[in-house]
């Protein structure tokens, strides 16, 4: 079993009477903002060790006037995001995580570490895109594509709603999910975004 940070809330992590691999440390982060190794990134690339962060990403991505298609939480790491498969905010506009991955540097279970894109072990490459962690070896970096910033940078907007089922709460929830699906249906492909309705008791 393998992690970079522990964000896993679903438990994919156990394996009973298994090794432990924490891959934390890895913290190298090398740009790429020509595309020098021909990966496909016409805004250049990244290459993140299994232990950076989104705080860590985005701080380095902003030194180079750059941005990256991220999750939601700063805390968690690139890597298993984006192989899991890597749903955030940016994604309408960038893609996805695995849409993003350009290159995978992993330790098979032989002891080799490999190299795997499109060209190299496309099949591995493949499987890595959305296959989760620990599945295929102890992936050691990640290389992801890069984006320019677009002009006018980014709009980040917070709604909530307070009520209860009192009276004509009902309808008002009701209502308020027609106006909001309504709403969601008037924006440009590039928004992206996460609505809750949680009832509070």
């Amino acid at each position: 079993m393998v992690a970079g940070t522990g964000h896993d809330f679903m438990n994919r992590h156990s394996c009973e009477n298994g090794i432990f691999i924490r891959t934390t440390f890895l913290k190298d982060i090398e740009w790429d903002l020509n595309d020098t190794k021909k990966l496909g990134a016409p805004d250049g690339s990244v290459k993140f060790g299994a232990g950076v962060v989104f705080s860590e990403a985005h701080n380095s991505s902003a030194k180079n006037n750059r941005v990256i298609s991220s999750g939601w939480a700063s805390t968690v790491g690139v890597v298993g995001w984006a192989i899991g498969g890597g749903h955030g905010p940016l994604a309408p506009g960038f893609g996805l995580g695995v849409d993003n991955i350009l290159e995978v540097d992993i330790v098979l279970a032989d002891g080799t570490l490999n190299t795997v894109n499109a060209n190299n072990n496309p099949g591995l490459f493949w499987a890595i895109r959305g296959g989760g962690g620990s599945t295929w070896g102890i992936i050691t970096a990640i290389t992801y594509k890069a984006h320019k910033i677009p002009v006018g940078g980014f709009v980040a907007q917070t709604l909530s709603w307070n009520g209860t089922f009192c009276s004509d709460g009902k309808k008002d929830l009701v209502d308020l999910l027609n106006r909001y699906t309504s709403f969601s249906l008037l924006l440009n492909q590039t928004w992206g975004g996460l609505a809750f309705f949680t009832p509070e008791y």
